[in-house]
């Protein structure tokens, strides 16, 4: 009995997620959508406005020129394991989750891509600035049901005398493929105006950057 009312109840769930999936005519399941090019921008950061920190510039079936002005950035202090640290974000900002490593903003949209097709990520211009951290930033840490207080260990310190200085993450734009919905090829643009050195402590900040995808 119990199989068969779990079954049923994801039966619900998935016939609701279509029925949903077909209404939601202006969003990310938009079959209509650039119908002619099949590329862009998905969902509401199509639309131009003060307000929206990434504008579409130029736009073609086979490239997409766009400009991301970065918000006021928020730098705050926060505890984390009891110690002090560093937590920065802006408005509209998701954050990086790779463990071991600091948590910074992210800027990420969907977008739309020819089904066969290579993407590459050009920077056109930018204008950006160093800030020197004083207290760690905070980290992404997978906590332990039960070994809570366990500390994650970070193999990614460098040797005493190591003079590599690459920034995380290590680039400012990336496109990743995602999939096929509703037979358009989607992918997730991640604009990273905010990159973390660790060996000088000072954190890079990308204020306007313009930067060409290529299909």
């Amino acid at each position: 009995m119990t199989k068969r009312f779990l079954f049923s109840l994801f039966l619900l769930c998935f016939m609701i997620g279509v029925i949903y999936a077909e209404l939601n005519v202006d969003g990310f399941c938009n079959p209509n959508y650039d119908t002619a090019q099949n590329s862009g921008l998905i969902g509401s950061t199509r639309i131009i406005s003060n307000e929206n920190p990434l504008q579409v510039i130029k736009e073609s079936s086979h490239f997409l020129i766009l400009r991301f002005q970065l918000p006021k950035l928020k730098i705050q202090k926060q505890l984390q394991n009891g110690n002090s640290a560093t937590h920065i974000g802006f408005d509209g900002a998701v954050w990086t989750t790779e463990t071991g490593k600091p948590k910074l903003p992210v800027y990420t949209v969907q977008i739309g891509m020819p089904s066969s097709s290579s993407v590459t990520a050009t920077v056109l211009q930018k204008q950006s600035s160093f800030k020197s951290v004083e207290l760690p930033l905070i980290t992404n840490q997978i906590i332990d049901p039960f070994f809570p207080d366990a500390q994650e260990w970070n193999d990614s310190a460098k040797p005493p005398g190591s003079k590599t200085s690459n920034l995380y993450p290590a680039e400012t734009i990336k496109v990743v493929p995602v999939g096929f919905v509703r037979s358009q090829r989607v992918g997730a643009l991640h604009i990273h105006p905010v990159q973390y050195n660790s060996t000088t402590q000072q954190i890079k900040i990308t204020h306007d950057i313009t930067f060409r995808i290529d299909f």
